[in-house]
């Protein structure tokens, strides 16, 4: 007989958040190491996730909230109070099914317990005054209104945005774009799958998935549907919203992977891969985009993938191993210092999937917002351009570099490729990408004129697809 007691989601959630707001750990390693200890499954990991990912989605709209209805400020709030308080206005304000008096009740009872008696009268003083309030989100819209003069405080606050970084895609965006751009950052993101072509066939797939009851309208949603559009996303299915991607049927048999559309579209229609040609693939772990390459090469093709995480590296040849690709080569080494791969000769093409700000994946992983500042952006940026230059002289004449990012910045993509362009300007030169017309259909936000005046890039906004925001670029070798 089993007796493990069965984890509290609630407590698992404010576990988690308490060791992200002491430790500042990446959001998405506390999870995986807390979720996989604890054994939590089915609807106990969802809504312990929801509450994870929604309060850091919304933690600054939620510690104002705190704060009109706190006489002291959040930042004087012992830790494990605030991470309680946190989490129960999340569920106040974002999660309309759950009752209130479960949400109340449940607060103090952790407060009790993982803080002090007295704490736990306080949180219950706190939240029996909101939970007479009709509409606590709506209350806290009405207060920002109200009482924040400064525009970029309240963008910040509406949003959750830190006021620096609010700043900063002010000078790249217009109002509109940006309001876009802010609301899909607050939406939890479809969950983008591509099929592997050397093994299954999409309406294969399709049956497989809707043999495991994800009918439509619940977890699966099919492209025939009128989602997308099929000529453009013929290898690509969209989940929704899921707790655990590998208990699906399929994942292990390596019938699919997971891989947002924005870095698909950058190997598909940028780099273009093709048979027999040799393929260089820089900071290539854990290796979703090289696996892409090979798949549209039909497994034909020679990728030399570095990268300098050893970990990441091992997860990548697990990926390779489950998916049955045989023709990716793993080098461990720093993409940047072209010794790494110099021995392999020169490349036909070469696929550099930056390290960068990350700020397109916010939506996914919102804890990066509060990780940045200028200075990683321009400490990215110079990485970038190293690369660039590192790899420049191991690429044949007529051949292309492709430049993507998973990140909306202009110092770390537009004014890279201008300054490496400028260096290089008797050896290479950017190219105009021959994008279908029909994905300009999702694309409205292109006509950004200080951005992409003459379409040489190609930057993919959160809401284009309900993707990932991304940004991608061609060089051809002079």
């Amino acid at each position: 007989m089993n007796n493990k007691k069965k984890p509290c989601p609630r407590y698992l959630a404010y576990k988690i958040l308490r060791i992200y707001f002491s430790k500042k750990i990446p959001l998405k390693k506390i999870i995986d190491i807390e979720f996989a200890s604890s054994g939590i499954t089915g609807p106990d990991r969802a809504f312990a996730f929801d509450i994870i990912k929604g309060t850091i989605r919304f933690l600054l709209r939620i510690d104002y909230s705190i704060s009109c209805f706190s006489e002291r400020k959040t930042e004087d709030i012992d830790l494990c109070i605030i991470t309680v308080l946190r989490t129960a206005f999340y569920q106040f304000m974002y999660m309309d099914r759950v009752p209130p008096h479960a949400i109340v009740n449940e607060s103090v009872a952790l407060a009790k317990k993982y803080c002090s008696i007295s704490s736990s009268g306080f949180v219950n003083a706190i939240l029996r005054k909101i939970s007479i309030v009709n509409n606590l989100n709506d209350f806290t819209g009405l207060k920002i209104n109200e009482k924040v003069k400064d525009e970029f405080k309240k963008i910040s606050l509406v949003y959750s945005i830190p006021v620096w970084l609010v700043k900063y895609f002010c000078d790249m965006y217009d109002k509109d774009t940006l309001e876009k751009i802010f609301s899909k950052f607050n939406e939890e993101p479809a969950v983008f799958i591509r099929v592997n072509k050397l093994k299954t066939t999409r309406e294969n797939l399709v049956n497989l998935f809707l043999a495991q009851n994800m009918a439509e309208g619940r977890d699966f949603i099919s492209c025939s549907k009128g989602f997308l559009k099929e000529e453009i996303f013929t290898d690509t299915l969209i989940l929704k919203k899921i707790s655990n991607i590998k208990a699906i049927g399929g994942y292990r048999q390596g019938y699919f992977s997971i891989q947002d559309f924005s870095s698909q579209t950058a190997v598909k229609y940028f780099l273009k891969p093709q048979k027999g040609e040799k393929i260089l693939d820089l900071c290539g772990a854990p290796g979703g985009k090289a696996a892409y390459m090979s798949e549209l090469a039909q497994d034909n093709c020679l990728i030399v993938s570095v990268d300098i995480n050893l970990d990441r590296l091992r997860i990548f040849s697990r990926n390779i191993e489950r998916l049955g690709i045989k023709n990716i080569k793993l080098v461990h080494g720093d993409a940047a210092l072209p010794e790494v791969y110099s021995k392999y000769g020169f490349f036909d093409k070469i696929f550099i999937d930056a390290p960068c700000s990350a700020f397109g994946t916010i939506a996914k992983n919102p804890d990066v917002k509060y990780n940045r500042n200028l200075n990683d952006i321009k400490r990215f940026a110079k990485n970038s351009l190293a690369m660039l230059q590192g790899c420049l002289d191991y690429l044949k004449p007529s051949g292309i570099i492709v430049f993507y990012t998973c990140t909306l910045s202009v110092v770390e993509n537009q004014e890279v490729l201008y300054e490496f362009v400028k260096r290089n300007s008797k050896k290479c030169r950017l190219l105009k990408p021959e994008i279908p017309a029909a994905l300009y259909d999702y694309a409205p936000g292109m006509a950004q004129p200080n951005l992409n005046s003459d379409k040489q890039f190609f930057e993919i906004l959160p809401y284009f697809f309900g993707s990932e925001g991304g940004f991608a670029a061609a060089i051809e070798k002079l």
